[in-house]
């Protein structure tokens, strides 16, 4: 299988890179910023740019079995920040996932991009209200990124997830609706889900959430 990783020099980028390699599987990691390799292997191949460079993400998506990303919001920005780069991305990758007859995309968020099938619990009420409140940029990232997955027809999944520990464990659970009561999960685990999830192929379409149990 060979993964595209948006977003793989981020600490559940590098993890999943790993665990995917490890586990035989070809890896093409794109990064922003200037070049900085931080893991090496001979099925690895690193890409440097800018998310709205479409001609770079269509090489990405022609060379896909599965695109992968793992790019978090800004948890610091100015109050008067509307962008949405993480959003406006994902809406262009599966634009071109769609021209070129790709299916498969995993990504990540936090419980603010919303799904139909959350229950109105404290669990979602505070993670709402805390991100509205005190993270705005990320809170109208993720809604927006929510909104451009559930209008997409391809396979999509979202993994959402509360707070990261730096926890050595790759355990891990997937709940959706009520069963989701837990806020606190490894970067590993993480990381471990999103691999499960991609070769399983399950979650289709769907934004659980995962959490350390």
């Amino acid at each position: 299988m060979k993964f595209v990783v948006i977003g793989i020099n981020g600490a559940i980028g590098q993890r999943f890179a790993q665990k995917a390699l490890a586990t035989g599987h070809h890896v093409i990691g794109y990064a922003r910023g200037e070049k900085s390799d931080h893991i090496s292997h001979p099925n690895l191949t690193y890409v440097y740019g800018d998310l709205r460079d479409l001609q770079m993400l269509e090489r990405l998506v022609v060379e896909a079995d599965i695109i992968v990303s793992t790019l978090g919001p800004k948890l610091k920005s100015k109050r008067s920040d509307k962008t949405t780069p993480i959003a406006n991305a994902h809406h262009a990758i599966l634009k071109l996932m769609h021209v070129h007859g790709k299916k498969r995309l995993i990504t990540i968020g936090t419980p603010s991009a919303s799904s139909p099938s959350d229950p109105n619990t404290w669990f979602f009420k505070m993670d709402h209200w805390i991100a509205k409140h005190f993270m705005p940029q990320a809170f109208l990232e993720m809604k927006q990124l929510s909104h451009v997955l559930h209008h997409s027809n391809l396979d999509w999944t979202l993994i959402r997830f509360g707070r990261l520990t730096d926890q050595e464990t790759s355990d891990y659970t997937l709940a959706s609706g009520s069963e989701a009561m837990k806020d606190r999960v490894s970067r590993d685990g993480v990381a471990q889900a999103l691999l499960d999830v991609s070769l399983q192929d399950t979650h289709l379409k769907n934004s659980p959430i995962v959490f350390t149990p």
